[in-house]
């Protein structure tokens, strides 16, 4: 499970899937992605999400370390 990103687990209800979301989220990208249960929030986390690929892609092509 070292090199095993994905997670896999089932929650029922949003007052569980909503906070566990935003923790994973936080510690997965070094808080730079927030971002809960509601949809109203999926957009916003999505283009963090991407947002913060492109700055890891430029990073590593540029050789440096973050």
């Amino acid at each position: 499970m070292a090199s095993d990103s994905e997670i896999n687990i089932g929650v029922t209800g949003q007052a569980y899937a909503a906070p566990l979301r935003q923790k994973i989220f936080s510690l997965q990208s070094g808080g730079d992605v927030q971002g809960g249960g509601n949809a109203g929030e999926w957009s916003d986390a999505f283009t963090d999400w991407k947002t913060l690929m492109a700055k890891n892609r430029d990073t590593q092509m540029a050789g440096t370390k973050k």
